[in-house]
């Protein structure tokens, strides 16, 4: 897969900032004879060549319309494929016009005029890496209804009434169908690679598409007082919500783990497992109950560049979207941890002061420059840093699950998968299995 990332900061979804958990996935392909990706995806970055129409989708409303996507697949100006990534993948996207846009991440292929072969089977086999490594990433199964396209998110309520991409696929011998096992068939070739490979050591947290190779990061490791910022995470992605929920944290907080590993190598390489560790620290888990509240998109109480007070929440930073805010926070402790590159040009940090270089890199020094009224400001947030190393994903479950896994208990449930996606609203319950459930409840109680 050839993954950039060119995020459309200017578009009004992107500014808008929802955040989502992602649960599935919709292939859509753009409708029009124009495989180029400067056509959606602009400014240029030398690799995309200038759409001299400036008609690409980084500005509020794209050809008039609230639409934006999670990314596109096309050709680059020399011809070759590639495929970028246009909003955050846990940002709710204007895809699909239904409910699919709270749960799916959705990205277009560029149509060309659907006669060539080559084209297509190059697209085609970009989109099944694509999805194999948002599958892996955001644990998506490759089938139905988590990996869908567009006319089958027609059929199934959760988008509007579009054609793609059945209207192309065939022509060359594919399916939905086909996309699916192709995608699974990805999953198990990257899986039986990980298997074979040599034991390596500790997990550390690499950065994402984007990020410097250059970025220092140590290696991951038990943290500690002495613990640099600027580090390698110990925790995964899926430890660090697994333990927010555990801690029960706001759906918010939850999905805000997110953004701090995604964004964190692209700022400074700052370990995201202290960061998401402050800002559990400085919001209470995303309740608040202070002066701020979740509309400030603030998640680590920063205040504005002129400072003021702890009791005016006017003296405090207010971000368009959580994003921004986390982006904010990682770029401040790049700036105390020395991050190379730092002070930076480009941030939504409001306090983003020179003097501030070097002076916190490590967790100890970073508390005290960050909080020199709290003694204890240090012990506790390593504290909780390293409780969060602890959680095993696997052993927390949703609501939604131990539901569903007592109904399998009891023999009133046996399809775990399909009662998951009536729960969380993503497939609409079937008249025939509702009568069994409740054939089954009935005889439980019965005896």
């Amino acid at each position: 897969m050839n993954l950039h990332k060119l995020l459309l900061t200017k578009n009004d979804c992107y500014v808008t900032g929802k955040i989502i958990t992602p649960a599935g996935i919709m292939v859509h392909s753009t409708g029009a004879n124009n495989p180029s990706l400067k056509r959606y995806v602009g400014p240029d970055d030398g690799l995309l060549g200038v759409n001299t129409a400036g008609n690409y989708w980084n500005q509020p409303k794209p050809d008039g319309r609230q639409v934006c996507v999670h990314g596109f697949i096309g050709k680059l100006k020399d011809g070759s494929i590639a495929t970028y990534q246009t909003l955050p993948w846990n940002m709710r996207g204007w895809h699909c016009g239904g409910k699919a846009n709270d749960t799916h991440i959705g990205f277009e292929i560029c149509e060309d005029a659907l006669t060539d072969k080559n084209y297509f089977m190059s697209v085609y086999n970009e989109a099944v890496q694509l999805c194999a490594y948002l599958c892996k990433q955001y644990n998506i199964k490759p089938e139905k209804p988590s990996l869908i396209c567009h006319s089958e998110g027609y059929t199934l309520g959760l988008a509007t009434n579009h054609s793609d991409v059945m209207h192309w696929f065939p022509k060359f011998g594919k399916s939905m169908d086909t996309f699916r096992a192709d995608v699974a068939k990805a999953l198990s070739q990257t899986a039986a690679s990980t298997s074979a490979a040599p034991t390596a050591p500790a997990a550390t947290t690499a950065p994402p598409a984007g990020a410097s190779p250059n970025a220092p990061a140590a290696a991951a490791k038990t943290p500690g007082l002495d613990t640099p910022v600027l580090s390698s995470a110990a925790a995964t992605l899926s430890a660090a919500q697994a333990w927010a929920k555990g801690k029960g944290s706001t759906d918010t907080f939850v999905s805000l783990a997110q953004i701090y590993w995604e964004n964190a190598g692209a700022h400074g390489a700052v370990n995201p497992q202290i960061a998401y560790a402050q800002s559990a620290f400085e919001t209470s888990y995303g309740k608040f109950g202070g002066l701020l509240d979740e509309s400030f998109c603030n998640p680590c109480g920063m205040k504005t560049a002129n400072g003021g007070s702890d009791t005016d929440k006017n003296d405090s930073q207010k971000f368009a979207n959580w994003t921004d805010g986390v982006n904010a926070h990682l770029d401040h402790i790049a700036l105390y941890g020395g991050a190379a590159g730092y002070p930076r040009a480009n941030t939504t940090d409001p306090r983003h002061f020179a003097s501030l270089y070097g002076t916190g890199k490590t967790v100890e020094t970073l508390s005290k420059s960050w909080c020199p009224g709290n003694a204890n400001y240090a012990d506790t947030l390593i504290k909780v840093v390293n409780e969060m190393g602890t959680i095993n994903p696997a052993d927390v479950k949703t609501p939604e699950e131990i539901t569903v896994d007592n109904a399998i208990a009891d023999g009133i449930l046996t399809d775990k998968n399909y009662w998951l996606n009536v729960l969380n609203g993503t497939q609409a319950a079937n008249k025939d299995y509702v009568k069994i459930v409740l054939d089954n409840a009935h005889k439980k109680i019965n005896g």
